[in-house]
């Protein structure tokens, strides 16, 4: 982990050394969702939904960072990783940009819902929850969609989210 530069222990209140790096990165994080929180009224109970999207959004547009072994001793990025300088989190990781929309949390959608009448619309509406993340973080196109009628009746539960293919 440390040859990777992976910060993995926050530091103790008031003490030396301070890991400023994962400390900045947990406030940005703690910051995003709770305006994640904010901005979709959900009820608490979506708290996890929030944090993993926030987590996949900054992934997805948050600049990639440059390793200590990436830079010179002036602190410029060497010739052979000026490439990687404009990549994002993700794409640094995957090698691809982040294939999925990129949307607000809890923005509202419509999805297919084929248990309804079939003399109803066919599409209900829902509310963005995030990505469907399968192991190794892959993507599939998958979403997940919280039903708007029982949200607003604040019946949120997270077994109730569905899972939505994104076309």
């Amino acid at each position: 982990a440390h040859d990777l530069a992976w910060h993995s222990q926050a530091s103790l209140e008031n003490r030396r050394p301070h890991n400023t790096v994962h400390e900045r990165w947990t406030g940005i994080l703690k910051s995003t969702i709770r305006s994640n929180m904010l901005q979709a009224g959900v009820p608490t109970e979506a708290w996890s939904c929030a944090a993993r999207h926030a987590n996949v959004s900054l992934a997805a547009t948050k600049p990639a960072p440059m390793l200590p072994w990436e830079k010179d001793a002036a602190g410029n990025v060497k010739d052979e990783y000026k490439a990687k300088a404009t990549w994002t989190i993700w794409r640094a990781h995957h090698g691809v940009e982040f294939p999925g929309p990129l949307e607000g949390f809890g923005c509202l959608c419509y999805y297919l819902d084929k248990t309804r009448h079939p003399l109803l619309p066919t599409t209900t509406p829902g509310l963005f929850m995030g990505w469907r993340l399968e192991p190794g973080m892959r993507y599939r196109d998958v979403l997940y969609v919280a039903d708007y009628d029982k949200v607003r009746a604040g019946d949120f539960r997270w077994r109730s989210l569905l899972s939505v293919p994104a076309k």
